[in-house]
């Protein structure tokens, strides 16, 4: 049996290569206002508990996964409630993805448990971009692949030449889905509601609301136009990007959802608790490209991919901006793709043209679905350290095969 675990540390991500889609398993423990422990998976049953105020305990911190007696029980509860089986893992051949940039007593610690505790039959474990290229080119692998990793912890960028990570000029910028709910937070609990302790509140707001603009400036512009028109004329302003979330009230929803002036009833205008959003919903996601908005003296996006390329050989750079993939929940953001493209056709010389691979689904899922074609493909066979080789050769040998060369 082939298996993928996408180990995120906002979600997991786990199936049988076989599978559609993998289900989606929130990587973490809350504790509710009543002093509750529970697991992140209650988060996807509505109305389970109450959400204000919850804190969370995640077994992934700065991308380390440092405490697997925590993840055991999120991956033992996932396996017995999706497949009835929680020994489903033994004897399987298991793809595992982790953190481009993971120290390596931590890998050594992973693989003790995937071989000795779950019994795991065969092993390849790498990153979400080490895996990316399989998918980005119809046979084989794709040999210049720029991957750009944006997920929850942090945003990495990865260049993957002949099919291996080139460690030299693997970036990471602390700037991904956690900063950007900090940063609405703070903006929303100061212009308007305090939400402070409402984090599940405000990362929907951000999925339902929030979006990166083709051009920040000329975004603001229109903003200070918009607050100048009466409710009246905001409803028919064609050019009205401003937009309504209504706050949940635990009978009519118990989410919260976005909505338009022009869409709105008026019996929701009068009866719910609304919040009006205008700038916060693309200057909050704009600190991906600049940092110092939000008062952090951090390298943007296209800076930290400028200096990965500058890394590389340069006749290689033109190869891996005509191939960049982007990859992680926070690229789900619209107008992501978009701006990136954008911006880096404007900082790479002329003669180079950027091409992003273009992926239509979930772009959290794209690194399990690139994982699904490393085994169609016929790359697991080569690559991975079976249970018999760990038991023979110990954990050296698996740092060694998986080419983690970074900690030398």
């Amino acid at each position: 049996m082939n298996f993928i675990i996408d180990n995120g540390s906002y979600e997991v991500k786990l199936g049988h290569a076989g599978q559609e889609k993998p289900h989606h398993v929130p990587n973490c423990l809350v504790r509710t206002n009543d002093k509750e422990v529970h697991l992140g998976d209650i988060l996807n049953s509505v109305g389970a508990i109450d959400q204000s105020g919850i804190q969370f305990k995640r077994p992934i911190e700065h991308g380390q996964l440092y405490q697997w007696t925590i993840e055991r029980q999120i991956w033992d509860s996932s396996f017995v409630k999706h497949y009835k089986n929680e020994d489903i893992l033994n004897g399987a051949n298991l793809v595992y993805c982790e953190t481009p940039v993971t120290y390596s007593k931590f890998q050594n610690n992973t693989d003790q448990v995937l071989f000795e505790e779950y019994g795991v039959g065969s092993l390849y474990r790498g990153s979400v971009a080490s895996v990316i290229p399989w998918i980005t080119k119809d046979e084989g692998y794709n040999d210049f692949q720029l991957v750009v990793d944006s997920g929850f912890d942090a945003t990495y960028v990865v260049p993957m030449i002949n099919g291996l990570p080139y460690w030299k000029a693997v970036k990471k910028m602390p700037i991904a889905g956690r900063f950007i709910n900090g940063y609405l937070r703070e903006v929303i609990s100061f212009r308007h509601y305090n939400v402070t302790d409402e984090p599940v509140l405000v990362n929907n707001i951000k999925k339902a609301a929030c979006y990166v603009t083709d051009d920040y400036y000329a975004a603001l512009a229109r903003i200070e136009k918009l607050k100048k028109l009466k409710p009246k004329q905001l409803i028919d302003e064609p050019n009205n990007i401003s937009t309504n979330y209504v706050l949940p009230d635990y009978k009519t929803t118990m989410a919260g959802y976005a909505i338009s002036d022009k869409d709105m009833p008026s019996s929701v205008r009068e009866n719910q608790q609304i919040l009006k959003l205008y700038d916060e919903r693309f200057a909050v996601p704009e600190v991906l490209f600049q940092p110092e908005i939000s008062g952090v003296h951090k390298a943007g996006l296209i800076l930290t991919i400028q200096e990965s390329l500058k890394s590389v050989p340069e006749l290689l750079r033109p190869l891996l901006c005509a191939n960049v993939a982007i990859t992680g929940g926070t690229c789900n953001l619209a107008g992501f793709k978009e701006r990136l493209i954008n911006e880096l056709n404007k900082e790479i010389p002329v003669d180079d043209e950027v091409r992003v691979y273009n992926w239509e689904g979930d772009y959290a899922d794209f690194g399990w679905h690139a994982a699904q074609k490393f085994f169609e493909k016929g790359a697991f066979d080569k690559v991975a350290v079976t249970k018999q080789e760990y038991h023979e050769f110990g954990p050296e040998y698996t740092q060694e095969k998986f080419g983690h060369k970074l900690m030398k």
